[in-house]
């Protein structure tokens, strides 16, 4: 049933590649969103027509916690 649904998993040596690049990217998203998170209401205060607070609160949760689901 998992395979018809998922297809093969990927063995060995590509398996080890593709948690690398999960943690390196998610790890990426993760230091991207940490200033965000910081101040997540007030991030875009400088830009000429910023959106409100609780838009950039979940933009800024999204970014972090995408980072993190995707290690």
């Amino acid at each position: 049933m998992m395979d018809k649904l998922f297809g093969p998993f990927v063995p060995g040596r590509g398996a080890v590649g593709l948690l690398v690049v999960r943690v390196v990217g998610g790890l990426a998203l993760m230091l991207h969103g940490w200033g965000k998170i910081q101040d997540p209401f007030h991030w875009m205060d400088r830009a000429p027509s910023h959106p409100p607070g609780f838009l950039q609160a979940l933009a800024a949760l999204s970014e972090f916690g995408g980072g993190l689901g995707l290690i």
